[in-house]
């Protein structure tokens, strides 16, 4: 390469092309009859709740506090997603009088940058 001219671009990579399985792989599969670990009590007892999720930014609690604020959520960032609720004993981490505490998955489309909602199915503790 002479001092003069551009550096080239890198080569693009070429992706390998899906085939789908042939008739005899399919046949294979067929026969060799998998089995999975299935119970359809979890199943029943799971249930998927479409929520609007608010990002409200986090402040000092002292500051919160001092000015007598409130949390608006007309300035926060929305996002629209699914909770997935376990609604058997075992998601349950606490009980009170009239309030409940719960681990549930949440699934915010597209996932959020940081915080709540980074990651697909983040697990959090709903109240």
């Amino acid at each position: 390469m002479s001092s003069g001219s551009a550096p080239l671009p890198p080569q693009k990579k070429i992706a390998t092309a899906f085939s789908p399985p042939n008739h005899d792989q399919i046949k294979e599969a067929l026969q060799s009859g998998g089995t999975c670990k299935f119970n359809l009590k979890t199943v029943f007892q799971q249930k998927i709740i479409q929520v609007d999720f608010y990002a409200i930014l986090t402040c000092n609690i002292n500051d919160l506090v001092a000015k007598k604020a409130a949390f608006d959520f007309r300035d926060a960032d929305l996002s629209s997603g699914n909770i997935q609720l376990d609604i058997s004993a075992n998601a349950l981490i606490g009980v009170g009088a009239f309030k409940t505490a719960q681990r549930v998955q949440l699934m915010l489309l597209p996932p959020r940058d940081s915080g709540i909602g980074l990651s697909l199915n983040h697990c959090i503790v709903l109240k």
